[in-house]
């Protein structure tokens, strides 16, 4: 198991991994037409493409075998209210693929993301 950053290249697979990772999810709990319109509006490679363009977003990507199987985005800097910390950093998402689920590849992902944080000196 590998975990990068992702670049802009990776737009249309994190667009991809994205709505298959959630669709796995939460597709029992929601109508296909309301699953349909948030993929589109949380997932497009559009999306994708202009959150890794931001300079306060990170996105981790987990491979398996040079396949990916899960990401972790976060925000960092955040301006949200609640907030606290000189410089915080928030974990958006941690999103793994049903067939890697119990190969520790989510707590691989949180002790990234935990790292990304402690090197950039921000509190999550």
């Amino acid at each position: 198991m590998n975990i990068r950053h992702a670049t802009i290249a990776d737009a249309g697979m994190l667009s991809e991994l994205g709505a298959r990772t959630f669709s796995e999810a939460f597709a029992r709990d929601n109508s296909p037409a309301n699953l349909a319109a948030h993929l589109r509006n949380s997932f497009s490679p559009e999306i994708q493409h202009r959150e890794l363009s931001q300079a306060d977003t990170i996105f981790l990507i987990a491979e398996e075998d040079g396949q990916p199987v899960g990401y972790a985005q976060l925000l960092s800097n955040s301006r949200e209210q609640g907030m606290e910390g000189s410089n915080p950093m928030e974990i958006r998402r941690i999103y793994v693929l049903q067939e890697v689920v119990g190969k520790g590849m989510g707590s691989k992902l949180m002790a990234a993301s935990l790292n990304e944080a402690r090197q950039r000196a921000c509190d999550i």
